[in-house]
C-alpha cells in the first residue's frame, strides 16, 4: 500500500475516526506504519485500528462504533436537569416559614409596661404592709415613747414657774412694801432709822411672802391640772396617729389588692393576646411547611419521571448501539471464521494441488490443448473454413443469434476479464479447488469446457464464444 511522503497520517486518521470511518483509519493508520519504516522516523508504529480478516468496512465501523446520545436523550438529560435544578432550588429555599411568622414562633413574651409599673408599685405595696410602717409609724411610736416612759408627777416649787413668777412678784411687793414701812417708821423719829423701822419693814416683807407661801397649794394643784392636761392630749395625740397609721395601712392593702388584680387582669390580657399570636403563627407555619413539603414532593416527582424518562431512552439507545455492535462482532467473527476456513481449504487445496500438480497439470495441458483444438476447429467451420464436421457448421446468422443469447451474456458477465485475471494472479476456485492457468486463452478455454460440460451452452453458443475470445 503507497503512502503519501508529506501527508500527516495520524491527523487523517484522527479525522476519520471523528467521522466514524474506523475502516478508512485503518487503511491511513497502515500508510503510516508504511511511511515511518520506510523513512526510518522516530515515531512509534500503531495497529489500533486492524481489519479483521474477511470483515467488510462497513461491518468493522459497526464493530469500532462508539455510542452517541441521541437528540432524544438529550432533550430528556436537559429535561432532568432543569428538574434537578427545581429541586435543588426548592430543598434549598430559605425562609420557608415567613420572616413575620418565624419572628412571631420565637418572640418572647413582653411584660407590658402597665404590667412593669404594676409589679413595681405592688412590690412596694407589700414592702410596706409586711414591713407594716406607714408614714405615722415613727411619731406614732416616739408618741408611744413619750407615754412609757413619761415621769410620775412631782411638784417642785422651785421649778414651778407660776409660783416663782408669783414669789418673784410677791418679793417685789415686800420689798416695796419694806421700804414704805422703814420710811414710815422714819418719819416717826425724825428720819433717823431705828430697829423698829427695820423690824416693821421687815414684817411687812414677811407678809407678802407668807400671802405668796398661803397660795401654795393652788399652785401644786395647777401643776397637777396641768401635767394630766398633758397627758390627755398625749393620748389625744397618739390616738390620732394610732387612727392615721391604721387608715394609712389599711389603705396601703387595699392599693395592692386593687393593684394586683388589676395587674393580674392587665397580664391575662396581654399574655392572652401573646398566647393567641403565637398559635395563629404556627398555625401559619405548619401550612408554610406542608406547602413547602408538597412543593418538594411535586419537584422530586418530576424529577423522577425526567430521571425515568431519560434514562428508558438511553438504555434504548444504548441497547440498540449495543446490539447493533454485537451484531457486527457476531458478523466479524462469522466472516472472520469463513475467511479462516476459506484459507484453510485454500491452503489444503494447494497442499492437495501440490501433490497431484504434476498430474493435474498435465491432464489440463492435454485438455486444454484438445478444447483449444476442438474450439478452433468449430470456429473454423462455423466461419466457412471447412473441415470433417459439417454438421457444427452455423451460418452467420445462427451465430449472431447465439451471440444475443442470455446464456452468452451471463458467461461474459461471469468470467474474468484479462485484466482481472491478470490481478487475481491467473487463478480461479472451483469446487474447493484452486486452479492455475498458463494464459488467458488457457482459463476462457477451461470455462468453455466447464459450461458446456454443465449444458450452461450451447454448441452453437459456445461456437461464438470461441470466435468472440479467439478470433480477435
Amino acid at each position: 500500500m503507497a503512502y503519501v511522503k508529506d501527508k500527516d497520517y495520524q491527523e487523517e486518521i484522527n479525522k476519520a475516526v471523528a467521522k466514524g470511518d474506523y475502516a478508512g483509519a485503518s487503511r491511513l493508520e497502515h500508510q503510516r506504519n508504511e511511511k515511518i519504516e520506510a523513512e526510518n522516523l522516530s515515531y512509534e508504529k500503531t495497529n489500533k485500528f486492524v481489519i479483521p480478516n474477511g470483515v467488510s468496512d462497513e461491518t468493522y465501523n459497526q464493530m469500532m462504533s462508539e455510542h452517541k446520545v441521541s437528540d432524544d436523550v438529550l432533550a430528556k438529560g436537559t429535561a432532568r436537569e432543569s428538574a434537578a435544578g427545581r429541586v435543588n432550588s426548592v430543598t434549598n429555599k430559605d425562609n420557608i416559614v415567613s420572616e413575620g411568622v418565624y419572628n412571631t414562633i420565637n418572640s418572647q413574651f413582653k411584660m407590658p409596661s402597665a404590667v412593669t409599673a404594676a409589679d413595681t408599685f405592688i412590690s412596694e405595696q407589700l414592702s410596706k404592709i409586711q414591713s407594716g410602717k406607714t408614714s405615722y409609724s415613727d411619731q406614732l411610736r416616739d408618741m408611744m415613747d413619750k407615754i412609757m416612759n413619761r415621769e410620775k408627777f412631782s411638784y417642785d416649787v422651785d421649778t414651778d414657774p407660776l409660783f416663782q413668777q408669783a414669789l418673784a412678784s410677791a418679793m417685789n411687793s415686800g420689798k416695796q412694801a419694806m421700804q414704805d414701812t422703814i420710811g414710815q417708821a422714819s418719819a416717826l423719829t425724825g428720819g433717823y432709822g431705828s430697829t423698829y423701822a427695820t423690824t416693821a419693814g421687815n414684817q411687812a416683807y414677811n407678809a407678802y411672802i407668807e400671802d405668796a407661801y398661803d397660795n401654795l397649794p393652788q399652785y401644786y394643784q395647777m401643776a397637777m391640772e396641768a401635767y394630766q392636761m398633758e397627758g390627755d392630749e398625749m393620748y389625744r395625740q397618739y390616738g390620732m396617729l394610732f387612727d392615721a397609721d391604721a387608715t394609712e395601712y389599711n389603705r396601703n392593702v387595699t392599693a395592692y389588692e386593687a393593684t394586683s388584680q388589676y395587674r393580674n387582669q392587665l397580664y391575662n390580657e396581654a399574655y392572652g393576646q401573646f398566647r393567641d399570636m403565637k398559635s395563629d403563627a404556627f398555625a401559619m407555619a405548619d401550612l408554610q411547611l406542608s406547602e413547602h413539603n408538597q412543593l418538594v414532593n411535586d419537584a422530586y416527582t418530576a424529577y423522577n419521571v425526567a430521571s425515568t424518562e431519560e434514562n428508558t431512552a438511553y438504555e434504548r439507545d444504548y441497547q440498540a448501539w449495543a446490539d447493533s455492535v454485537s451484531q457486527a462482532n457476531t458478523m466479524a467473527q462469522m466472516l472472520n471464521s469463513d475467511w479462516q476456513n476459506q484459507a484453510n481449504r485454500d491452503f489444503q487445496a494447494s497442499e492437495n494441488q501440490k501433490q497431484r500438480d504434476f498430474t493435474a497439470s498435465e491432464n489440463q495441458k492435454d485438455r486444454n490443448f484438445q478444447a483449444s483444438e476442438n474450439a478452433k476447429n468449430r470456429a473454423v467451420k462455423s466461419s466457412g473454413g471447412g473441415g470433417d464436421d459439417t454438421e457444427n457448421n452455423y451460418t452467420q446468422a445462427e451465430l449472431d443469434a447465439a451471440g444475443k443469447s442470455k446464456n452468452v451474456s451471463q458467461f461474459r458477465a461471469n468470467v474474468l476479464t484479462r485484466d482481472e485475471f491478470s490481478r487475481r494472479g491467473g487463478s480461479r476456485v472451483t469446487d474447493g479447488i484452486k486452479i492455475s492457468y498458463d494464459s488467458y486463452e488457457d482459463y476462457i478455454d477451461d470455462m468453455l469446457y466447464d459450461w458446456t460440460r454443465k449444458n450452461k451452452l450451447s454448441d452453437v453458443e459456445a461456437a461464438y464464444l470461441v470466435g468472440y475470445y479467439f478470433a480477435k
